[in-house]
């Protein structure tokens, strides 16, 4: 997609320190959907391809639904008094739509990695897990069971 400016510019919008998508992205809007993601999407699932123009009709819908999705998630996103675009808010904009969320996406703090020089002059970067031991760990007391029995639901993952 193309974006066209329908607002402030980037350089006049509030700075989001830590956040990987800010208000940026919501103000600017697509003008010209196009149609090759589309044709994309529908070889690399082995089917046969798409006439142009219907694949030009779906773009223009997948624009509209992505736009309605943002401008809901921009409401969360004013309500919370941010000016940031949370993971959260589009997942709450989903959820209102009666969609799924988006899965293995969070705001949470990012990871403290570390690092090991290797012989080689290579630096190694981890994330730390905490040492538990097996002692303590079996010393715990057991968590009380919920009253209610568990539910199964299948899921599309």
């Amino acid at each position: 997609f193309f974006f066209a400016p329908c607002g402030p510019t980037p350089a006049e919008l509030p700075v989001c320190p830590g956040a990987a998508h800010c208000l940026a992205a919501a103000m600017y809007r697509p003008t010209m959907p196009s149609s090759e993601p589309i044709q994309r999407i529908t070889r690399s699932m082995g089917l046969a391809p798409l006439d142009p123009h219907a694949a030009q009709l779906l773009a223009g819908d997948v624009e509209y639904r992505m736009k309605e999705v943002i401008q809901e998630a921009a409401k969360f996103m004013r309500h919370a008094g941010r000016t940031c675009l949370q993971v959260e808010d589009v997942n709450y904009a989903l959820q209102l739509k009666g969609c799924l969320p988006i899965y293995g996406l969070s705001c949470g703090p990012a990871p403290a990695f570390k690092s090991v020089a290797l012989s080689s002059g290579q630096k190694v970067f981890y994330i730390d897990d905490p040492i538990i031991s097996l002692k303590d760990a079996l010393q715990q007391p057991i968590p009380a069971m919920r009253e209610e029995p568990p539910a199964v639901s299948c899921h599309w993952l």
